[in-house]
């Protein structure tokens, strides 16, 4: 039964997102909460592990939205200089050597 429990965090997160149409933003605080409230009451995780592996999420997906961002802003002033077309170029003519 707990292994089947263990499934509906992300049953949980796949019905807002496909069948409520929600963003990625709407669905990350209701699906932090139930799968909060799944591991206290079912699971009987202590409650510092629980805030301890959000704020480790928290932490992880700024870390990850930090690198995308640096690379569009990279990507946006290579474009705007130019750079990019050259790089490309010198790597299309790599690809070709081989």
């Amino acid at each position: 039964m707990r292994f089947l429990l263990a499934w509906t965090p992300i049953l949980f997160v796949f019905g807002l997102a496909f069948l409520g149409r929600r963003s990625a933003f709407a669905i990350a605080l209701p699906g932090l909460l139930y799968t909060s409230f799944l591991c206290f009451i079912v699971f009987e995780t202590p409650a510092r592990v629980i805030i301890l592996a959000a704020f480790d999420g928290v932490v992880t997906t700024l870390l990850l939205l930090l690198a995308v961002y640096a690379g569009m802003l990279l990507s946006s002033v290579l474009s705007e200089t130019g750079s990019l077309g050259r790089v490309m170029a010198w790597l299309g003519g790599r690809v070709r050597a081989l």
